[in-house]
């Protein structure tokens, strides 16, 4: 199911269920109006008139919950339609470049590098350290503070021919921008999947090994 056809549906579906409400409380309230005119006579038609004016009431309530309803789970059928018919790709929130330490004369920390690593001895926790300018001066950062809900695994480094190394915040999310807002409303609370990736220039990654 694409946009288009969603949006049809869905007017198709109000248009619907609007109609069949209206026509609902209408009959509701002539019952209702019967019932009290009843109540102010003095025949033998009155209990008639009440009697059946309580059980068509009971009925046409029950309809109107019913209606509603039905009405509910054909949205989220809808919705769960379109959703799995709707591509995803990783989407970038943001992108940064880094700092060679070596390159910058402002920086107070020597070395030559983009990235570093390292971990956190209680927990054994791992994450990368990467350098950024700021306004007051290049500022190290580490990964595990900076994007606290991403997992280490899902923390990735390219070698490219870049002029300057950078990093790519993404996210998993829906190709198409008006059916993410559709699907990721402010009441859905669907946790996406995010991944950071490192751009740096080849040669940069080495492995040193000791015995």
């Amino acid at each position: 199911m694409d946009y288009k056809k969603y949006l049809l549906e869905i007017a198709a579906l109000d248009h619907n269920f609007s109609v069949t409400m209206l026509i609902l409380v209408i009959l509701l309230i002539a019952i209702i109006i019967l019932m009290f005119w009843a109540c102010l006579i003095t025949s033998l038609v009155r209990n008639v008139i009440l009697l059946f004016g309580k059980m068509a009431a009971v009925l046409i309530c029950l309809v109107i919950f019913s209606t509603c309803v039905i009405a509910s789970v054909r949205y989220e059928d809808l919705q769960s339609e379109l959703r799995h018919t709707q591509q995803k790709e990783w989407i970038t929130e943001k992108k940064q470049t880094i700092v060679n330490l070596e390159t910058d004369k402002s920086s107070k920390v020597k070395g030559n590098f983009f990235l570093g690593s390292g971990n956190i001895s209680s927990d054994n926790e791992k994450y990368y350290v990467f350098a950024v300018k700021s306004q007051q001066g290049v500022q190290l950062k580490q990964t595990d503070e900076q994007f606290e809900d991403i997992k280490f695994s899902d923390i990735y480094i390219q070698e490219k021919a870049v002029e300057k190394p950078y990093y790519l915040l993404e996210k998993w999310g829906y190709k198409d921008k008006r059916v993410e807002k559709i699907l990721n409303g402010p009441f859905v609370f669907d946790f996406e999947k995010e991944r950071l990736t490192f751009v740096v220039p080849p040669n940069t990654i080495k492995s040193n090994f000791g015995i």
